[in-house]
């Protein structure tokens, strides 16, 4: 799952890649290519044999401390995307 602004972030993403780095890789090339890449949209990638991941721009940007972030920037004080209880680790 990714974000409008082509970030890729924690949680399913972050095992996800670890297991198949094809649908980060996949979704990031998408974003700078800018083809399609809105809202709602889907791309299948092979990861495996038969098996095949979905890339769904599924999230209006990401909401920061400072705001939320988006493409035009961050938007202070906006509350209208839920917040993270603590910030993502690479541990």
């Amino acid at each position: 799952m990714c974000n409008d602004i082509g970030a890729w972030e924690c949680g399913f993403v972050t095992a996800l890649s670890r297991r198949w780095p094809e649908p980060e890789a996949a979704c990031r090339a998408w974003y700078r290519s800018g083809d399609g890449f809105a809202l709602g949209t889907m791309q299948t990638v092979q990861v495996a044999g038969g098996l095949r991941a979905v890339d769904m721009v599924a999230q209006h940007g990401i909401r920061t401390a400072a705001g939320l972030r988006t493409a035009a920037g961050v938007q202070r004080g906006d509350r209208s995307a839920p917040s993270a209880t603590a910030p993502c680790s690479s541990a």
